[in-house]
């Protein structure tokens, strides 16, 4: 699942040549920025309206597609196979001719949607048919920002598929490497992924690379004043991971490197709940739903166990998170520590507490007792 990944997308673009409704693109438009900014629950919400002022199949087809996309996003890709019938359907009654943008206002929903289901393959193979389209190549700029847009998500479709062995590594990098080097996109989670299928292959110094890559370019966008808050956390995401992972020699990992790398992601972690805490209102989607969230949390209980502070230092912000959701805000809970947590188990009695945190790069289990 890539949730988070598929969040940072643009606002789509409205499909030129459409015929236009009265108020249906300005409402198009509300949808998908409030789906930018995740704001889910808003955004389905102005679902009704945008199908109330849909009248050509262009707008049904781009009021299904947003459908799709916010039900991939919510990780709910079952509800979304209807609706992506229904967009399909309706994308293939536009006549090309008429309406060149819908090539590429398809493929931006329909990746999001593949990727949610796990169908890696078929992202590529969407993909790569697209490409033999002449709509492919038109060169205007919204078609440019496009192409990068759905060559981004092939390139994101590769890297799971390699994880799971379906095709090969260097296919896979090869394609990451290209949206960065050669298409110049901006956003740091393609070189988390580098790192990430790096090490998990043994290939330190390539992640090492990429982390370099990575802190250079974030860098420089912080002095065009344009580095966001997801570049900053997949920064420090790949910087934790390049550290749990040992020195470039094979050697185990670095005390000061691991102590920089939690200092990194724990700033990043404190920021980013204050504005989470915000956004997660009642009815909302979660603090933790995001899988780069869960995967900068994973490290930042990792990160401190490998320094040796033990199981109740690496579990603070995690409880402390819980603590701050909407649900445990509404029932008005109490916060407890960890240490609470365990005398509150019941002496002599055969129970345990599990902690269970998911998260797409390695998940982590704890089991806590009494003593």
């Amino acid at each position: 699942m890539l949730r988070s990944c598929l969040l940072v997308l643009s606002v789509l673009p409205v499909a030129p040549g459409a015929e236009e409704g009265e108020g249906f693109w300005d409402v198009h438009g509300e949808v998908a920025a409030l789906r930018q900014a995740e704001r889910i629950v808003e955004a389905f919400e102005r679902l009704p309206r945008l199908d109330a002022l849909a009248t050509t199949d262009a707008h049904r087809a781009y009021a299904w597609g947003e459908r799709v996309y916010l039900h991939a996003i919510l990780g709910t890709p079952d509800r979304a196979a209807e609706p992506f019938r229904r967009m399909r359907e309706r994308f293939a009654r536009l006549p090309p001719d008429r309406n060149p943008g819908a090539l590429f206002g398809e493929l931006e929903y329909e990746l999001p949607y593949r990727l949610a289901i796990d169908d890696f393959a078929g992202a590529v193979r969407r993909v790569d048919e697209a490409r033999a389209d002449p709509r492919w190549s038109i060169d205007r700029p919204w078609a440019a920002a496009s192409r990068l847009r759905v060559e981004r998500q092939r390139a994101l479709a590769l890297a799971a598929w390699a994880r799971q062995g379906g095709v090969a590594v260097d296919e896979a990098l090869g394609a990451l490497r290209r949206v960065v080097d050669e298409l110049g996109y901006r956003g740091a989670e393609i070189l988390l992924r580098i790192g990430t299928i790096a090490l998990e292959r043994g290939r330190s110094d390539e992640a090492r690379a990429a982390l370099r890559d990575a802190e250079a370019q974030v860098a420089a966008w912080r002095e065009e004043g344009i580095a966001s808050d997801l570049d900053e956390l997949n920064l420090a995401v790949l910087r934790a991971r390049v550290a749990l992972a040992g020195r470039a020699d094979g050697g185990a990992p670095d005390e000061i490197e691991l102590a920089a790398a939690r200092r990194a992601l724990a700033d990043r972690w404190e920021r980013g709940l204050d504005r989470w805490v915000i956004e997660d209102r009642e009815g909302g989607v979660g603090i933790l739903h995001h899988d780069l969230r869960q995967d900068a949390l994973s490290a930042l209980v990792r990160l401190t166990i490998a320094l040796g502070e033990g199981p109740e230092a690496a579990l603070r912000p995690v409880v402390e998170t819980q603590e701050a959701s909407a649900l445990a805000r509404s029932l008005a809970a109490e916060g407890r520590s960890v240490g609470e947590l365990r005398r509150a188990i019941v002496a002599g009695a055969d129970h345990v507490v599990v902690v269970l945190l998911p998260a797409t790069l390695g998940g982590d289990a704890f089991l806590l007792g009494r003593e």
